[in-house]
């Protein structure tokens, strides 16, 4: 008698059509919850359209903020302007804000905005290796403040500002002179941006503003006599105060291209640079001298000018906190004319102050005759000291005066 077939699966069979689903099943999950998968991939979009909404406002926010700051007679604060678009806002004081529930940092001085995390410091390390993209603010060891302008990477001469801390474009190089509050990692000292007058010990007092009178000198908006003044004197108080510190050349200016000494028939305005070894600008007449300043760099980042009686004297009042006692009175350290960097006179890593020749500033005296303010050192003189105010005919261009000593200052955008 002939059996009829059993038409049922094997365990065998079971067993693999289970693996099949199982397989299915775990891809279906995987294209749907997986990393890369479609709920994945939705979350993910919905909170970058949400991070996106929350970025676009806030740089509204900020750009209201920025024009309140500089046009409206009572600026708002930034909590006021987000409030107005967010509603209730929560300030954690450590530069984030908690809006629609999401952390944001917002860094007001250079316009950075991060949504979902915070905005993060770099090391001076990392700036010393590679060049920033836009002005980048890093702190050294104890704590201090320091802006790197777009550009630029920090030297391996120090890694704190109380020692001098340099930058480079990779030809200028430029000193950190601190504002405000500077720690030594011992203690605190003070450096307040100001114009200042020294006594014979070298004991600072502080003058007061542009408009004050010292030594027959003081800053104008604009000069009658024919002298160039400050390309933006309150933008650069406002700066330097704000960032906490503002830069001088590490170097006198020298003739970029000169192969020997300047002479008189050198009187052609060459570009300048900032570096050790350079043949001193001089015979350059006091506009000349700051038209070649202020143009040194075109950078929407910051800006150079020929230096001040702000950035002059408070260079001189950080030099005596923690370099060189009494350097206001300093004279010549040399009796000849020598390359830039060479005088023997270094102080926090900042040359030539009290050596060389002297330097043109954008001070003005009330004089027909010498409106032009000069300060600084003198090989040829003993006279001449760092603090020293003198005054000379703008068109004066000789081989013992007159040359630019440029420092650059950081826009706050």
């Amino acid at each position: 008698m002939r059996r009829k077939g059993n038409k049922g699966i094997t365990l065998i069979a079971l067993v693999i059509t289970i693996i099949v689903l199982l397989i299915l099943a775990g891809v279906s999950i995987a294209t749907l919850m997986g990393d890369n998968g479609l709920l994945t991939r939705a979350s993910q979009s919905k909170e970058a359209s949400k991070k996106g909404e929350i970025e676009d406002k806030i740089r509204l926010a900020y750009s209201e903020w920025k024009i309140s700051q500089n046009v409206d007679k009572l600026p708002k604060t930034m909590e006021e302007i987000l409030e107005k678009e967010f509603g209730e806002v929560v300030n954690n004081n450590d530069g984030t804000w908690m809006l629609d529930g999401v952390e944001v940092s917002i860094n007001e001085e250079i316009g950075e905005i991060l949504v979902g995390e915070k905005v993060k410091e770099k090391t001076i390390e990392e700036v010393q290796e590679n060049y920033v993209v836009g002005n980048t603010i890093v702190k050294d060891e104890n704590g201090n403040k320091i802006v790197v302008p777009d550009g630029f990477k920090i030297t391996n001469d120090t890694k704190k500002v109380h020692e001098g801390i340099v930058i480079t474009d990779g030809t200028n190089e430029f000193v950190w002179v601190p504002v405000g509050e500077i720690s030594d990692g011992i203690n605190t000292h003070t450096i307040n941006l100001s114009r200042y007058m020294f006594a014979t010990d070298g004991t600072p007092t502080d003058i007061g503003d542009e408009t004050a009178t010292y030594g027959g000198t003081k800053e104008m908006e604009t000069s009658p006599y024919g002298n160039t003044t400050a390309k933006n004197l309150q933008g650069f108080i406002q700066s330097a105060r704000a960032n906490e510190g503002y830069y001088i050349g590490r170097y006198e200016a020298s003739d970029s291209i000169a192969t020997s000494n300047r002479e008189e028939s050198s009187s052609k305005t060459n570009a300048m640079t900032s570096k050790k070894d350079g043949f001193v600008y001089n015979f350059v007449k006091q506009p000349q001298a700051a038209s070649l300043s202020r143009n040194m760099y075109t950078n929407s980042n910051f800006e150079s000018d020929l230096v001040n009686s702000y950035a002059w004297d408070t260079l001189i009042l950080f030099i005596q906190t923690f370099g060189q006692n009494n350097y206001s009175n300093q004279a010549r350290l040399s009796t000849s004319l020598l390359k830039t960097g060479m005088a023997g006179d270094e102080q926090l890593h900042i040359n030539d102050m009290a050596g060389n020749v002297l330097e043109w500033t954008t001070e003005s005296l009330e004089s027909l005759s010498y409106p032009s303010a000069i300060r600084g050192g003198n090989y040829n003189s003993d006279f001449w000291i760092t603090a020293f105010r003198g005054g000379s005919s703008f068109s004066d261009s000789n081989i013992n005066v007159r040359i630019p000593f440029t420092f650059i200052y950081i826009i706050v955008i």
